[in-house]
């Protein structure tokens, strides 16, 4: 048997029976070549962690039961693992041996805290859906890159940080984590969906980032249960910034980055007040198209929805000279 990857594999579940099945196979041939691997079940009863039981088998397998809470469970999990690398395989997004193989290997020519790849999207019925884009595509694009590539600090920054609630850190069954940053530095527990991106926002400063345009795992497209609201959309990313200036004033303060990423707060400032204005200017062109199916005929409609096609630009731009200028 070959020497197996220095990756600890966390399996975190809650009756997800029916997402895991049909990957089971798939998922037995990805822990084979990892160095050990950890499921956390928060109160499956839907027979999950029996049929794990059953299916899986490695010679490091560990079960560990825990309240709900996705992110408490995440935190739990890779508190356990001891391998130098952890992958966190979500239900139903699946990578390949030869797709852990490569995070690994480019994790380790980079000497990355966070390994990030592009997602495969799939929807729920596994058809490939290749137009769909996350931010990384745009970090791609704006800074050429074609091949995989280290992330300066500044780059990782601002990334995280001018995407807003969205974020570069994507799905985690397309990243590589060094384990014990992320056992320093946990996910957040309180923002919902989408700790991975709030950690990104508080840490980035801190860490290194590498990435790949290869897609080493795939990642389903589920349909939201609940939309989220404006004001809730609202109330998260001015938290997350929040969080970013935070991170900022402390790395200048203590001199882990240059006087001059002072000028970043100039431009989260900027950032801020674009934001601001795009919200209305958003919400009043999707408003009118709601409730009004002749919209197209409509003046006002079609103010509104150049203010938001300009002010979405004017976000675009500001992301890539940020991503162009500032460099640390």
């Amino acid at each position: 048997m070959s020497t197996p990857l220095p990756v600890g594999i966390l399996i975190p579940t809650r009756n997800a029976a029916a997402l895991w099945r049909d990957h089971l196979p798939q998922l037995q041939q990805v822990i084979e070549v990892a160095e050990e691997v950890v499921v956390v079940d928060s109160e499956s009863n839907d027979g999950t962690v029996e049929m794990f039981r059953a299916a899986l088998r490695h010679p490091r397998l560990r079960f560990f039961a825990r309240p709900p809470g996705l992110y408490a469970s995440w935190n739990f999990g890779l508190a356990q693992i001891g391998a130098r690398h952890s992958y966190i395989a979500t239900a139903g997004d699946t990578t390949t041996p030869a797709g852990l193989r490569r995070l690994c290997e480019l994790a380790t020519r980079f000497d990355a805290d966070v390994m990030l790849s592009v997602p495969g999207f799939v929807d729920d019925a596994g058809a490939p859906q290749p137009k769909k884009r996350w931010p990384i595509h745009d970090l791609l694009d704006d800074l050429k890159i074609s091949a995989p590539a280290a992330l300066t600090r500044s780059q990782g920054f601002i990334a995280c940080v001018l995407q807003g609630a969205s974020g570069i850190m994507g799905s985690s069954a397309s990243n590589l984590y060094r384990t014990i940053v992320m056992q320093a530095r946990p996910f957040a527990t309180d923002f919902g969906h989408i700790g991975d991106t709030a950690w990104g926002t508080a840490n980035s400063v801190g860490v290194r980032f590498a990435v790949t345009p290869e897609v080493c795992a795939s990642f389903v497209l589920h349909e939201k249960v609940r939309p989220i609201s404006v004001a809730e959309q609202t109330s998260i990313e001015d938290r997350l910034l929040a969080i970013a200036r935070r991170a900022l004033r402390d790395a200048l303060a203590s001199g882990s980055v240059p006087p001059d990423a002072a000028v970043l707060e100039k431009i989260f400032d900027h950032f801020a007040a674009l934001r601001a204005s795009f919200r209305p200017a958003k919400d009043a062109y999707d408003t009118a198209r709601k409730r009004n199916p002749l919209w197209i005929l409509q003046p006002a409609v079609w103010r509104a929805r150049r203010e938001r096609n300009r002010i979405r630009r004017a976000l675009r731009a500001l992301w890539h000279d940020a991503l162009r200028d500032v460099r640390f």
